[in-house]
């Protein structure tokens, strides 16, 4: 009885941390595939005269400068790898946003369309 309720109290201590933890996790991965998007897309740029793609399609990127698309997690929407055409998204959602209005005169915006927070307190869409 008293190992049970011991054992009762560490889960409840320690199961917590360790969602954070994973959560925390997801959340790195995601910046760090949005950093690698934005690498593979400067790559790209270089290799085309400093021209940025008109749309956001896997075919663009893949296999020439990532082997996959990386996954996209945020704890309201959860996880995908989907990639919007060129404004192609609402608002708001998890996947891959991305907009080239300018994309002959500097870099076009990649971006994840989510309004919610990250464990940081920094908006998805502002990163």
């Amino acid at each position: 009885m008293i190992l049970m309720s011991l054992l009762s109290i560490l889960l409840a201590v320690f199961l917590p941390k360790y969602g954070n933890m994973l959560r925390d996790s997801k959340e790195g991965a995601t910046l760090q595939g949005l950093g690698n998007l934005r690498t593979a897309l400067t790559l790209y740029s270089i290799d085309h005269d400093g021209v940025y793609p008109n749309t956001l399609l896997p075919s663009v990127l893949v296999p020439r400068y990532l082997k996959k698309i990386p996954e996209c997690y945020t704890r309201e929407h959860g996880s995908s790898r989907a990639m919007a055409p060129s404004g192609g998204f609402q608002e708001d959602r998890v996947g891959w946003g991305y907009l080239s209005e300018s994309h002959r005169y500097g870099p076009a915006r990649l971006y994840i369309p989510c309004v919610h927070k990250d464990s940081r307190g920094i908006p998805w869409s502002q990163r």
